[in-house]
């Protein structure tokens, strides 16, 4: 994985949207008292969900990144509600019943740095897991069929402009190319690894063809049963608006990101 360059703005931009990633939290019933924060990075979100709801939430963390973890774990040091892990597989005995998974821009990290292989693997550990509620928060790719024009001549930004424009995947003839741009364009510290991800993909019919489907494992008899999408808004970040006008001129009211809240079968 591209290593991030500059740890403390990475974290600093991470907190500006930390309000809008608890969404869940009026959607989910009082009883959950258990939060699995897949892509947890330092962990800051804890603090500010614990400052709104103090002592109601146990906390586990997990992370691949070893120095976003040396951080969580520095942070949170004695705080016995507090647990990190590298991986969903090292997670065991914690009762799922009253559990919610949280995938807060996680999607298009694993999209970009994993193989089909690993990511049908998370999938799988997902469902090993098997929390109660699942919440998605994170940039969906939209419908090409939208466009707008802008110009980026003479722009302070145009050569971060020209170095996306060799990497990305997306045709300039489709809307995603210059949204996924403008969602990256205010990442300049880490612009090495921001310029190569993929923020735009559909993955709400990746989990419709994947988790919310019921399978039976292969030579058993035992159905392991999926999820049922209980809630979803796509949304577009007013902040993000307003810069894009300043930037560049221009006012687009178009949704780039999407919110699911997915919730467990009944056996």
């Amino acid at each position: 994985m591209n290593s991030i360059s500059d740890y403390d703005v990475y974290t600093a931009r991470m907190q500006k949207t930390y309000y809008d990633k608890c969404w869940w939290i009026n959607h989910i019933p009082g009883k959950v008292n258990t939060i699995i924060d897949f892509g947890c990075a330092d962990a800051g979100i804890y603090n500010f969900i614990d400052n709104m709801y103090p002592g109601r939430f146990t906390y586990i963390g997990v992370d691949a990144n070893e120095e976003m973890l040396r951080i969580a774990r520095k942070e949170y040091e004695g705080n016995a509600r507090v647990s990190f892990y590298r991986s969903l597989k090292e997670l065991n005995g914690f009762s799922q019943e009253n559990t919610v998974m949280i995938l807060n821009s996680v999607m298009h990290e694993l999209f970009t740095y994993s193989n089909h292989i690993e990511v049908f693997d998370f999938i799988a550990d997902v469902r090993k897991t098997s929390p109660a509620y699942i919440a998605v928060r994170d940039m969906h790719k939209v419908s090409p069929t939208i466009k707008f024009d802008w110009n980026l001549e003479n722009n302070p930004y145009q050569e971060q402009y020209l170095s996306y424009k060799e990497v990305t995947d997306f045709d300039e003839a489709d809307i995603n190319f210059s949204l996924e741009f403008l969602l990256k364009y205010l990442y300049p510290e880490n612009w090495s690894r921001e310029v190569i991800e993929k923020y735009l993909w559909n993955w709400s019919d990746f989990f419709e063809n994947t988790l919310e489907k019921d399978i039976v494992h292969f030579g058993e008899a035992e159905k392991m049963y999926g999820y049922i999408r209980k809630y979803e808004e796509d949304f577009s970040i007013r902040f993000l608006q307003e810069k894009w006008k300043e930037d560049f001129g221009i006012e687009i009211d178009i949704p780039t990101h999407k919110k699911v809240l997915l919730i467990k079968k009944e056996d």
